[in-house]
């Protein structure tokens, strides 16, 4: 959707990533495993309440358990709800910048995917800390479901893949070519111990093909 993205931010239900493209290359990539509910406000709601915020309240967001003790504090000592939903939002951005994108060379175009792209607090405190545009893609919620169902197809087209899997062991393997300068990390996905796909190279040398 995105083909010339330099920079992919991902923040979801489950876990926050970071992936940097280069040339349509995968370059670099991490991953963080991850409050609504205390402040009696519906999660879809946060975006808009926050952005009405002049004076965001400062939020400990080092983990879960300092956010939502620091939250409940913030709330007891009467900071007004839209300043602390503000808060929320650029903690969030902090504590991913902090921790999931430290040290790494963030360029544009940049991308914010997962489910948390669709929160306009998050996004416009990324776009501050950053300095840069940040493109929102409508259905950017879905983009994992989307990609898995692209290779399913791909597969179901040119590698006989089905749905029947529950017998089935997947498994990755990293592969580092050294036959040009650029020492390209290649990733494997084997089914069965057998080859299936590969991806990573920049060039034909490092090209792994299916067995």
């Amino acid at each position: 959707m995105h083909p010339d993205v330099r920079t992919i931010l991902e923040i979801g239900g489950q876990d926050s990533k970071i992936i940097l493209i280069d040339n349509g290359i995968v370059v670099d990539y991490a991953m963080n495993t991850l409050q609504a509910a205390r402040l009696g406000v519906k999660v879809e709601d946060f975006g808009d309440i926050a952005l009405k915020s002049e004076d965001p309240t400062p939020i400990a967001a080092r983990c879960t358990v300092f956010a939502e003790s620091d939250l409940v504090h913030k709330a007891q000592m009467g900071y007004e709800k839209r300043d602390i939903i503000a808060g929320l939002c650029r903690s969030i951005v902090n504590n991913y910048l902090n921790n999931v994108a430290r040290g790494k060379n963030i360029q544009s175009p940049i991308v914010f995917q997962g489910g948390v792209s669709k929160n306009k607090g998050v996004r416009k405190f990324f776009k501050e800390a950053l300095n840069e545009e940040i493109i929102v893609d409508e259905v950017g919620h879905l983009a994992g479901a989307i990609g898995i169902a692209i290779l399913a197809n791909k597969m179901g087209e040119h590698k006989g893949f089905d749905f029947e899997i529950t017998d089935i062991e997947f498994t990755t393997k990293g592969v580092n070519c050294n036959k040009c300068p650029n020492h390209c990390e290649i990733m494997c996905v084997l089914k069965d111990g057998k080859l299936i796909d590969s991806w990573g190279n920049r060039c034909e040398r490092g090209a792994i093909r299916k067995i």
